[in-house]
């Protein structure tokens, strides 16, 4: 009978730790996906900054 709750046992602290290693990875990609999405919007705006900067050279060199 001991056997048989050290297995259970055994295989209750496996199973918490595969649920919380998933959790873990579930949390770094999540974390890894909102860096990335802060790159992205982080580059869109400087090149939306460039192009503006681009456009208003143009404008003042016609208005000129």
């Amino acid at each position: 009978m001991t056997i048989l709750r050290s297995s259970l046992a055994a295989l209750v602290l496996l199973s918490y730790d595969l649920i919380t290693m998933r959790y873990d990875l579930i949390t770094m990609r999540y974390k890894l996906h909102l860096v990335r999405a802060k790159r992205m919007t982080a580059g869109d705006s400087n090149l939306i900054s460039r192009a503006c900067q681009s456009e208003a050279c143009l404008h003042r060199g016609k208005a000129l």
